[in-house]
């Protein structure tokens, strides 16, 4: 659980992000661990109980990979 308490929920509430900053602020951090190789945590657990999956390491884009995702998130945040 974040420490302000705010759940936020996904398109059609498949999921939802638990964080303790501003979404914008989740994703730019997102985007610093990706574009420069920091590690990075992602916890998936299912609605309705069950498994409970924590993803760590970091992102290792090619060059082309890293451009097209830098590409993707200009046309995600006009």
């Amino acid at each position: 659980m974040p420490e302000d308490g705010k759940i936020l929920k996904g398109d059609g509430n498949a999921s939802i992000l638990n964080g303790d900053k501003e979404p914008f602020k989740i994703y730019i951090g997102f985007m610093k661990a990706v574009t420069q190789k920091n590690p990075l945590s992602i916890g998936c657990r299912l609605a309705a109980g069950g498994d409970e999956r924590t993803l760590r390491g970091a992102i290792d884009l090619s060059e082309s990979e890293l451009e097209t995702f830098i590409s993707c998130d200009r046309d995600l945040v006009k």
